[in-house]
């Protein structure tokens, strides 16, 4: 799966754009604050309806426009294309009107590394549990219904609880609650344990990397003697404390948290091991990669750990699409054909 051609206009600091993308490796450079992240996010604007770097998606239109619009042609003829305005979103797919952001982020699977990434190791739950979704949502193809049936009932749940609703009432709910988390923690488990063996496959020199799926409840007891353990605690807050709402996945070097034993460019590095771990895992279970947007990578990390994340990379079957600032230490690090795009001031020109 890859982007064939992107039209952009009115995005941040993108007037009007149009690029022709390579299959397989694209580049693009530019000095700071010239456009380089924003053609990345416009990319992942695409296939999520959403931006990795700001929630609030009218503060990416250009200052002296109404709206953004981005247009994108992938390698089967597909089109997608999104247009923003400051009061609503439009989302076209094959130019029928999409109302489910899901159908785009089937249409148009992205991953991507950026100078967040280390967050999966370093910050809270919520960023590990985001990594894991999106792997099992595109490998496991019966996950979504569950965890959509899940976070129905967890929503009853706690409203009830708010309500302060009879114990005997929301207890029964409890037996197509423990069918939904067991059918997801099972999906989870399976899905950690198909990427602790792809990680095993990369020369990651990580020695004793163990990654561990956390079902959000305590491993010594079955989910039922938790709900039943924390009612009293539940019913005092409104909030149901255990679930794999609160699941997590614990990433360990040599029997420690990998956060407290590694440095910050080494969580770099294994962050980027990683998400490259998860898409070559989607490659084995949908034949075809997702595409990966890697940003400032050379700023990032020392010369080492880059030039080994960009063999992975080349390694993984993605469409990748690259930003740095400078060209002679992507060229040296890509022997591979590739295009190369040069971007100032939002305007870019293919360089021959």
């Amino acid at each position: 799966m890859h982007l064939s051609k992107l039209s952009v206009s009115h995005f941040r600091n993108i007037n009007q754009a149009e690029i022709n993308l390579a299959p397989t490796t694209n580049v693009i450079v530019g000095n700071n604050g010239s456009g380089k992240t924003s053609l990345l996010e416009t990319i992942y604007y695409l296939g999520h309806a959403k931006s990795f770097r700001t929630p609030h998606s009218t503060q990416i239109i250009n200052f002296q426009a109404n709206e953004f619009v981005i247009y994108g042609e992938l390698e089967h003829g597909q089109s997608i294309g999104i247009k923003r305005s400051r009061s609503e979103q439009q989302i076209k797919i094959a130019k029928q009107l999409c109302q489910k952001k899901l159908e785009l982020v089937k249409e148009l699977p992205i991953q991507i590394i950026n100078p967040d990434v280390h967050k999966i190791l370093e910050d809270s739950p919520r960023h590990r549990r985001r990594f894991l979704d999106w792997g099992v949502f595109h490998v496991e193809h019966t996950y979504w219904e569950y965890w959509s049936r899940y976070q129905n009932i967890l929503k009853q749940r706690n409203a009830a609880l708010k309500q302060q609703w009879d114990k005997n009432l929301i207890f029964s709910w409890n037996e197509d609650l423990l069918k939904t988390v067991a059918s997801i923690s099972k999906i989870k488990q399976s899905y950690v344990n198909a990427l602790r063996e792809e990680l095993e496959q990369l020369p990651h020199g990580f020695t004793g990397l163990e990654i561990e799926y956390q079902q959000g409840w305590p491993e010594s007891q079955t989910y039922e003697n938790s709900l039943e353990r924390s009612w009293a605690g539940d019913r005092k807050t409104g909030f149901t404390k255990y679930g794999p709402h609160r699941s997590d996945l614990k990433i360990s070097v040599e029997g420690m948290a990998a956060k407290d034993v590694v440095s910050r460019g080494q969580q770099k590095y294994l962050a980027c091991i990683l998400k490259i771990a998860q898409v070559n895992l989607f490659y084995k279970a949908m034949e075809y990669s997702p595409v990966f947007l890697v940003d400032d990578l050379f700023s990032e990390l020392d010369r080492k750990f880059a030039q080994s994340v960009i063999e992975l990379l080349l390694n993984s079957k993605s469409q990748l699409v690259i930003t740095a600032i400078e060209p002679k230490l992507v060229k040296a690090a890509i022997p591979l054909a590739m295009k190369m795009f040069h971007v100032e001031h939002g305007e870019f020109q293919e360089v021959i």
